[in-house]
């Protein structure tokens, strides 16, 4: 038995005159896998949408809709869920696209809650030149028709007569800031500035028509904005006053 006292005992003596055996040693220490995934987490490959099904949908929420625009089913993969995408690259190009959404113009998107009506989402992303699957590109010039078509059954009187449309003041700017960023100091001044004498009647009440006609002579309305307005609401009388307003240039 080895002496610990005597470190020559640890060594064994061969058959041979004068030959020395080590004991074996210690394997060497293991050296840890890296990478940025756990490595017995497999990545998926990517899924596409099943477009039949999803191009009949009305609304989605926000992150289904950052998902389609990608080309992605959005039941294959998760919101938060990092390794249900093919890659890194992927993932982080879907959170990017779902904070563009989140701080995109509400009106412009249909937006109720978390949810965004699609054809007007795809509306939006083709004005924003953002890089969509043709199935999406496809809702975008349906929900352009549909808009178009709205107009056409619904022609308004030019004196507005026909179509009178009354909002408080509140309402008012809350509903036409995205396409009228000047309206509250507008409405502010509108006994100056002539605002008040086209529009304004009685008891808190502003008639829509002629004010967003005042607005837009003044060059006070941005365009596109109305433009996806009326994509996005294509069946309000909102949505025929503001696209009458845009046909009377």
């Amino acid at each position: 038995m080895p002496d610990d006292k005597n470190p020559s005992s640890f060594f064994k003596r061969g058959s041979g005159a004068g030959e020395v055996r080590k004991v074996s040693s210690a394997p060497p220490p293991i050296t840890p896998v890296r990478g940025s995934a756990p490595s017995w987490v497999g990545r998926p490959p990517a899924v596409r949408p099943s477009w039949d099904e999803w191009a009949m949908m009305d609304a989605v929420t926000v992150y289904e809709a950052a998902a389609l625009s990608l080309d992605l089913e959005p039941r294959r993969h998760g919101q938060n869920d990092r390794y249900s995408f093919p890659d890194d690259q992927a993932f982080n190009r879907f959170e990017m696209r779902c904070r563009i959404i989140e701080e995109g113009d509400g009106h412009a998107l249909g937006r109720s809650g978390n949810r965004v009506s699609l054809p007007a989402f795809a509306a939006w992303a083709v004005a924003k030149r953002m890089d969509i699957p043709a199935e999406l590109r496809a809702l975008a010039g349906a929900s352009i028709l549909e808009a178009k078509a709205a107009t056409v059954k619904a022609p308004i009187d030019p004196t507005q007569e026909k179509l009178e449309i009354l909002r408080k003041r509140a309402a008012f700017i809350q509903e036409f800031q995205g396409i009228w960023p000047t309206i509250d100091g507008d409405m502010r001044d509108a006994s100056r500035n002539g605002l008040s004498l086209a529009a304004n009647a009685r008891h808190g009440f502003w008639r829509v028509g002629p004010a967003l006609n005042w607005a837009n002579e003044r060059g006070r309305i941005k365009r596109e904005k109305a433009k996806q307005f009326v994509c996005a609401t294509s069946d309000s009388e909102l949505s025929i006053l503001v696209q009458a307003m845009l046909d009377r240039e």
